[in-house]
């Protein structure tokens, strides 16, 4: 068997190595290229960065849409979703409406006094600015400067998005510029020119309601008031027989604004809170279906707790009426459902009785914070209430 070898000569060698560097060298020369195209991509990217950047300045960070904030009969300046949002949203709370309302839902408050002004409210020991919609933006001048200071104060927390940081560096001229696209814009939905949706809607003050809407919403209306006002009656009347006691501090349980609502669990059942007009022949079927009980969603968990141990005295003092009266005459069954969403109530009279902070879900207020007014909310953490001598809750806030 015969082995061939090969023996390779200086030039043979020397081929190779030219050969290899050559590929290398084609090799560079594509690698440069592709470097250029990615340096090329690189650099439109950042003019894309940039321009990016200024649009979120501009924007104060936030980009989403805000139609409402066109401002009418004038050229719109450089659009800030987040100036517009805590300007909305701050004219809404200084006016005592929930930062989710409508501009037509500012607009239907009419004003107190010709050029708007701050009023004292009744239900509050604190002043609610009333604007007069029928006079022009300059016209209301009386309420210019605290709403500007209102809006630097409370906007921040109304939408984090606008840091204090960026509202000092906005003018008092900029803020009242915003202020007055909110204003037009209530000002055109109160005039029923525009609605929520872009169609037109009805003028109340021309189209007023009529006389049977008048009589069903007085009557719903009233409903709900009695049904309220029974409730606290008898959550009163249980306590003091019971032999509980209900710090001063903490009596606005026995309010009838901050009573829970009954709903039905069918749409057939009437009740004060979900009244329909329906016939007395379903009515008298479906009327002892129980009624759902739906607690506040701004109550605390022990608050709660602490009424649920009033209500089962309650229950147990409707069932011993029951048995003196053998059944003649009996309440409406209740069940306990989830709770509803609803805002702080201002609780009239009472010398301004308030809501104690402890009382109120710290979840609830921190996706509520226009809710968070000396109006409504007293600041104490402590929550106690005794049955006789023996400790019912005792609840100490964090």
């Amino acid at each position: 068997m015969t082995r061939e070898v090969n023996i390779l000569t200086d030039h043979d060698v020397a081929e190779g190595v030219k050969h290899d560097i050559n590929d290398l060298e084609n090799e560079q020369i594509g690698l440069e290229q592709r470097v250029d195209v990615l340096e090329e991509t690189i650099a439109k990217q950042n003019k894309t960065i940039e321009r990016l950047l200024q649009i979120v300045e501009q924007r104060g960070g936030n980009l989403e849409s805000d139609a409402e904030e066109a401002p009418v009969g004038k050229q719109k300046p450089a659009r800030d979703n987040a100036l517009n949002n805590a300007t909305r949203k701050s004219l809404y709370a200084a006016m005592g409406l929930a930062s989710t309302s409508q501009l037509k839902a500012a607009a239907a408050l009419a004003p107190l006094k010709t050029g708007g002004s701050y009023v004292k409210d009744r239900e509050s020991s604190g002043k609610l600015l009333r604007p007069d919609w029928a006079s022009s933006f300059a016209e209301n001048v009386a309420w210019h400067d605290p709403m500007v200071k209102f809006l630097r104060a409370k906007g921040p927390t109304l939408v984090p998005a606008l840091t204090s940081a960026i509202l000092a560096q906005k003018s008092d001229q900029e803020l009242l510029d915003r202020l007055e696209v909110v204003f037009k814009n209530a000002e055109f939905r109160k005039a029923g020119r525009v609605g929520g949706d872009g169609n037109i809607e009805r003028d109340e003050e021309k189209q007023p309601r009529t006389e049977a809407e008048e009589k069903k919403e007085n009557r719903h209306r009233g409903r709900i008031t009695k049904a309220c006002q029974l409730k606290c009656e008898e959550r009163i009347a249980t306590i003091e027989e019971s032999e509980m006691h209900i710090p001063t501090e903490h009596r606005y349980i026995l309010q009838p604004v901050y009573q829970s609502t009954d709903e039905s669990d069918d749409t057939d059942v009437v009740d004060p809170d979900t009244e329909t007009e329906a016939d007395a022949e379903v009515h008298a079927k479906t009327t002892r279906k129980p009624w759902i009980t739906r607690p506040p969603a701004y109550r605390h968990s022990e608050t709660e707790a602490a009424i649920v141990i009033i209500d089962a005295a309650l229950m147990e003092r409707r069932r011993q009426y029951e048995r003196n009266n053998k059944g003649k005459t009996s309440a409406h069954p209740r069940i306990r459902g989830k709770t509803k969403d609803t805002p702080l109530p201002f609780i009239r009279g009472n010398n301004h009785l308030r809501i104690p902070r402890g009382a109120i879900d710290t979840d609830w207020l921190a996706r509520h914070p226009e809710q968070d007014t000396p109006f409504r909310i007293h600041d104490s953490d402590q929550i106690c209430f005794f049955a006789g001598k023996k400790e019912v809750v005792v609840f100490v806030a964090q």
